[in-house]
Parts: structure tokens; C-alpha cells; sequence
């Protein structure tokens, strides 16, 4: 019997992020084109599961790939720097929006509005429900539509033929991996612009949340090069302010897509309304303690 009649297709269980195996004398080439399969490896093994449906942690991995991905180009600069590379993230954002869309609606309809429903004639919040489960549909085409395209295995292959180009192709390829990676935490940590006093506006906080991810995900790609205890004390608070502002960015989320499905869908107009007030009011344990998480991540000391 063949080995490939054993293989489970999709996984039994989805794809979880792997560290790239990094060595201090390991050339940046070679580590950049590790730590780039590793992403894409990471994204692949989703992508069955993801067309298959139902488990909506499939959706959720593949669309963690591709941020990722776009972290650890940016970390890697300027060895990814020019117009090709600036395409091929382009193309990532383009899959990583239409993954991100169908997210929301699961975080929406499966973890916040079980929670936040009671209170509301049943009518209402089925019309409310339906109403979601359908938009849900809708973004799961879309990003089936997009993962079957030939767009999205154009840009497969435009990847990998950009990983190969010759060595002479790249720039930036002879510095020493440790003080490229040092630069590009350093100038990953400038680019949080950690707020200090007040900071509770919605779209300074979702920049905060994009920019912590980019630096976590860029102090985990490197993490091999450094002693391990200083690296999980620093990612430590990344993590713990990442999820506090992840609770925020739900919250807000959940309440845009509330306000655009009553505004589609007059009917629903008053469920909306009132699962959204109660978002509001509610207050969390993570947001409590946003300011204090962002005052550790932003005194953390760098282990690089």
C-alpha cells in the first residue's frame, strides 16, 4: 500500500506556527529563505482544511501565516527590499484581507454574540444570526474563490522563484545574521511608538496591535540567536499585551459589523443595537489592564 493513502488530507488537526532553526553563523540568505518556508509551510498545511470548511481554526492559522510572512520580510530588510518584494506582500495583503473578513464573522457568531444575546426577543437575534451566518457565507466563497484562483498559486510560484534567484540577486546579503537581526528588532521596537497617558482611541490601538504582532513575530523568527530565558521574559509581555489588545480589537470589530449588517438589513437594526450596547458596557479584565501591559512591553529590555 502506498504511504500517501496514509496521509490525512487536510490535517486531523490545523497547522501551527514553527520556529525557523537560525544559527549565528548561518548566512542571512540562507536564514531569510528558512524562515520564508517556514511561513509558507505554516500556510499551506491550513489551506485544505480552510477549503474544506467548518473548523474555523484553519481559517484562523492560514490567515497568522500570512501576517507572519509579511513580519518576517519586513525583519529581514533590506535583503527583501525592491519592487518584486513589495508585489509579492501586496498579493499577501490582498489573500490576508479576504481571510481576515470571514475571521471576524467566526469570532462574531461563535465567541462574542452566545455571550451577549440574552435579553433580546429570540426573533430578533435569529433574524440577527442569519443574517451574519449569511455575510459568513459569503466571505468564506470569497476566500475559497481565492485560494483555488490561479492568482493565488501565481503568487506561490512568484515566492519560491524569488526565494531561488542566485545569490548575486540580493542585496544586503553579506552582513552578519546577528547584526541584521539586531537592526531589525531595533527598528521593528521604534516603529510600536508606544503610547504613553492617554491611548483609547480605536485606530491608534489597532496600529499599536499590527505593529507588536510584527515585532513578536520578528523576536520569535530570530529567537535562536539569544539566550532563551531573555527572549521568552521579552515575549512574555508581547504576548499578554497582544492579547488585551486583541479583546479591544474584537470588541470593535464586532460592533462594525453589527452596525453594517443593521444598516443592510433594517430588520436586524434593533438586535444589532442591542447586542452592541452590551458590548460597550461590558467591561473586561484584559482592557482593565491595557495601560499597565503596554507601560511593561514598552520597559521590556531587549534581548538583542
Amino acid at each position: 500500500m502506498l504511504a500517501a493513502n496514509r496521509v490525512q488530507w487536510p490535517a486531523r488537526q490545523p497547522g501551527r506556527a514553527r520556529v525557523p532553526t537560525l544559527r549565528k553563523d548561518m548566512a542571512p540568505l540562507r536564514a531569510c529563505r528558512r524562515a520564508v518556508l517556514a511561513c509558507l509551510r505554516h500556510l499551506l498545511a491550513n489551506v485544505p482544511g480552510v477549503l474544506q470548511g467548518g473548523n474555523p481554526e484553519y481559517l484562523h492559522q492560514a490567515r497568522v501565516a500570512l501576517r507572519r510572512l509579511r513580519a518576517v520580510c519586513k525583519a529581514f530588510a533590506p535583503l527583501t527590499g525592491g519592487g518584486r518584494w513589495a508585489c509579492l506582500m501586496e498579493e499577501a495583503r490582498w489573500l490576508a484581507g479576504l481571510l481576515g473578513e470571514a475571521r471576524d464573522l467566526d469570532v462574531l457568531l461563535t465567541e462574542t454574540l452566545p455571550g451577549l444575546a440574552t435579553g433580546s426577543p429570540a426573533a430578533d437575534i435569529r433574524m440577527l444570526k442569519r443574517s451574519l451566518r449569511t455575510r459568513r457565507d459569503a466571505a468564506q466563497d470569497a476566500v475559497e474563490a481565492a485560494l483555488l484562483s490561479d492568482r493565488f498559486h501565481r503568487w506561490l510560484c512568484q515566492l519560491l522563484a524569488c526565494l531561488n534567484r542566485p545569490s548575486s540577486a540580493w542585496k544586503g546579503a553579506r552582513r552578519p545574521l546577528p547584526v541584521l537581526a539586531a537592526t531589525a528588532l531595533d527598528r521593528l521596537g521604534r516603529a510600536a511608538a508606544w503610547p504613553h497617558g492617554e491611548f483609547a482611541d480605536a485606530e491608534r490601538l489597532h496600529r499599536l496591535r499590527r505593529r507588536a504582532k510584527q515585532l513578536r513575530y520578528a523576536a520569535e523568527c530570530f529567537s535562536g540567536l539569544y539566550r532563551n530565558k531573555a527572549v521568552l521574559d521579552y515575549l512574555r509581555g508581547l504576548q499578554d499585551l497582544q492579547w488585551r489588545l486583541g479583546v479591544f480589537n474584537d470588541r470593535e470589530t464586532a460592533r462594525a459589523l453589527l452596525a453594517r449588517c443593521a444598516s443592510d438589513d433594517p430588520r436586524t437594526a434593533e438586535a444589532a443595537r442591542r447586542v452592541s450596547a452590551r458590548l460597550e458596557r461590558a467591561g473586561s479584565k484584559a482592557e482593565r489592564g491595557l495601560a499597565g501591559a503596554i507601560a511593561r512591553a514598552a520597559s521590556a529590555r531587549p534581548f538583542w
